[in-house]
């Protein structure tokens, strides 16, 4: 429902700004050493500033050793945003596998389940379908050995209806039930008819007098005195209406019954049944009582429809459900802020209620539609969702971020807590999420967290016209771990770049790639870079990216990398062996690559990719854009273009295989290597000058004249 996925957002977005503050503060040494004692960890850390001051970072961790202070399945995931226009798309993947000891154990070995949602504007829908086998030591226990049942119900305005249908096999004392039943939250009635046989069941003889004085010690239940269902049930519910016929049959007899059973609201009736004294479940296996009854009660409030069936077939120890609900979600909504505020104070403290309720009730995004899926099977379950996301994110998770550092700044948090400077300080950074990545991987004992195209627009420091630094940002991290590889880089827009200045306070970089546009240090702490430079040029400069984790790319979730402002051009990878910072730049052409080969020309710039590492594979595809007024004052054919690169070990143009897309007005290749590439194509050549010009010509003259010849013999008059 749409409910559950406002909680799901919410959740999200709360947990993304809280391990942002967690990388913010940096305090990983000292929650390591208390959580994970014997482990060790690597770390990670790119940081691409740009001439507003927005820095774009990547992350990756991986610790091993790690003994979690709880059991957890193998895990691993993928969260991922991508922006267009108004809406956000958020892309889940998460795959949970349970221990391969408890894999093979009743009832992760014979269960399988699929779950699917759906939700656009209005209208919230979901589908469950579940079936579970019983291990032969439970199937064959009565009633399993022998019984088959079914359960069908609609649900629609607030009324349930539906049949129960019971069959056993012959020798028991009852034989097939027949129950209809209708209701809604006060009232129930149910009628049908039972089959019961005469005879001798395990020392009780049963007979047709025994038959009737059990009919009428069944009247009991009617009423509220001593015996009645009121009294049974501590007053929840009370029968108002019981009413028998007994038809003979050969060997038995068929009772029919009507049956009326009213409450003052049956979902309360059932927490309390919950609580009560039921065999196999203590208080520890459910929620509060508290916390049930308005959980339940927002789940039907918020239900438009729904179907149901529950089936067991004894032959095949299986049970099979399904159920289908169509759900209103201003109405879920609704109800989760009515079940917030129901739950008593001991439940919820008052602060945390407040958080909650100011969480909720300022938005600045909805949910606009999703699709999600969570399957069971063979030990393993995976969980794929789309989320489509409307209105401003980034305002909305500023503002979560903000009412959580107003919140933990009034808490007595047990170290590492963050210093007042530091949390003055993540308040004033805007956060941004619209190129947001991230991907984890947990096993027993280890732990692999990715987080990618994560946006911060921290305080600048000693800001110039031309200059500034991020004294405030990298201070942040003073606590950082010792084994860590930082990249700087400076990135750049459509006018200006950022060009990279060590003063003489940072230590030297261990690599520098692409004219010292991108510095690479290992072993460093973060807060030793605090004093680095920023310079900002009037220029269009380089587009730079680090891809931290390989196997978070792949063909389904390419990582891109968008030069259009500077460069015109696009570059998806779609495979990488390790990680890698790239570099994309428009460039003048150097002096030792020759001009286009023959009638060529260039259309647009030129475009250089290089990568701080060398050993490394990878597959991509190259777009490069260009525009009709280009195209139009070159001359050159639009179906013509073609990509090259410059093969210096050759020493001239390679073309590669391009396809034209003329309707958005760009070429595309698949590239396997880094180099120059440009954008080339031939002109338009005059259909007079075509080779072929000349013979069709000629073809045409020739069958003029045929024509010509043939008509003038036709008027000729023939010699008497």
């Amino acid at each position: 429902m749409k409910r559950n996925s406002k909680i799901m957002m919410i959740t999200l977005i709360s947990v993304l700004t809280l391990s942002i503050l967690s990388i913010f503060t940096a305090q990983t040494s000292h929650v390591n050493a208390e959580l994970f004692p014997t482990s060790s960890e690597d770390v990670e850390a790119s940081f691409v500033v740009y001439p507003d001051g927005r820095v774009v970072i990547a992350v990756a961790l991986n610790s091993t050793g790690v003994t979690f202070p709880y059991t957890m399945p193998k895990t691993h995931g993928f969260l991922g945003f991508t922006k267009s226009n108004d809406l956000t798309v958020a892309s889940a993947d998460f795959t949970f596998i349970v221990p391969p000891e408890e894999a093979t154990q009743f009832p992760f070995n014979t269960t399988t389940v699929s779950y699917l949602a759906e939700c656009s504007e209005s209208l919230a829908s979901t589908e469950i379908n579940c079936s579970v086998i019983l291990p032969p030591s439970i199937a064959s226990e009565f009633p399993f050995n022998s019984t088959d049942f079914q359960v069908t119900g609609e649900y629609s305005d607030n009324t349930v209806s539906g049949a129960i249908t019971v069959h056993s096999l012959p020798g028991f004392v009852l034989g097939d039930l027949n129950i209809n039943f209708q209701g809604n939250r006060t009232d129930l009635s149910l009628s049908g008819d039972v089959t019961v046989v005469y005879g001798n069941f395990y020392g009780v003889e049963l007979d047709e007098e025994e038959l009737v004085m059990l009919l009428e010690q069944a009247e009991g239940i009617v009423g509220t005195g001593e015996g009645s269902l009121y009294e049974m049930t501590d007053g929840t519910l009370e029968c108002t209406k019981l009413e028998t016929t007994k038809t003979p049959i050969t060997g038995g007899a068929t009772v029919d019954f009507e049956v009326t059973i009213q409450s003052e609201d049956f979902i309360q009736s059932l927490v309390s049944m919950m609580y009560g004294d039921i065999p196999g479940i203590t208080p520890g296996e459910m929620p509060d009582e508290e916390m049930l009854y308005p959980m339940l009660n927002a789940t039907f409030s918020s239900i438009e429809s729904a179907s149901f069936q529950l089936a067991y077939m004894y032959s095949q120890r299986e049970f099979e459900f399904k159920l289908t609900t169509v759900g209103d979600v201003e109405e879920s909504k609704a109800q989760m802020t009515s079940m917030i505020s129901m739950l008593p104070d001991e439940t919820i403290p008052l602060e945390v209620r407040q958080l909650i309720e100011s969480l909720m009730n300022k938005t600045y995004c909805s949910m606009k539609s999703y699709e999600e899926s969570i399957t069971y099977a063979g030990g393993q379950a995976d969980l794929e969702g789309t989320y489509t996301i409307e209105g401003d994110l980034n305002a909305e998770i500023e503002y979560i971020k903000d009412t959580l550092l107003a919140y933990i700044a009034l808490q007595s948090i047990s170290p590492p807590q963050p210093s007042p400077w530091q949390l003055s300080f993540i308040n004033r950074t805007e956060l941004e999420v619209s190129d947001l990545r991230c991907g984890f991987d947990m096993t027993e004992d280890s732990l692999a967290l990715t987080v990618e195209g994560l946006a911060v627009l921290p305080p600048l420091n000693d800001t110039t016209a031309t200059s500034f630094t991020l004294r405030g940002f990298f201070s942040l991290f003073e606590d950082s771990p010792q084994s860590l590889k930082v990249t700087i880089a400076g990135g750049s827009n459509a006018t200006h770049t950022v060009m990279l200045t060590r003063p003489g306070t940072v230590p030297e970089p261990d690599e520098t790639v692409s004219d010292n546009k991108v510095m690479i240090w290992y072993d460093q702490p973060l807060s030793n870079l605090k004093d680095m430079i920023f310079n900002i040029q009037s220029e269009a400069g380089a587009t730079v990216s680090t891809i931290i984790n390989p196997d978070l790319v792949n063909s389904q979730r390419p990582f891109t990398i968008d030069a259009t402002e500077n460069a015109a051009t696009i570059l998806n990878i779609t495979e990488v062996s390790k990680p890698v910072t790239i570099v994309l730049e428009s460039v003048t052409v150097p002096e030792s690559v020759e001009p286009p080969p023959g009638t060529f020309k260039v259309l647009g710039n030129y475009v250089e990719v290089t990568a701080s590492e060398t050993d490394f594979t990878f597959s991509a595809t190259i777009r490069m854009y260009y525009t009709l007024e280009q195209l139009s004052a070159a001359g050159l054919s639009e179906n013509m273009l073609k990509i090259h690169y410059w093969d210096a070990t050759l020493n001239k143009w390679v073309a590669v295989d391009s396809q034209v897309n003329t309707t958005e007005h760009y070429v595309s290749a698949t590239i396997d290597h880094f180099s120059l590439w440009v954008l080339m194509g031939q002109p338009a050549v005059a259909i007079w000058n075509e080779p072929w010009f000349l013979a069709v010509i000629g073809v045409v003259m020739v069958i003029i004249v045929a024509v010509l010849v043939y008509a003038v013999r036709r008027k000729k008059p023939s010699p008497q």
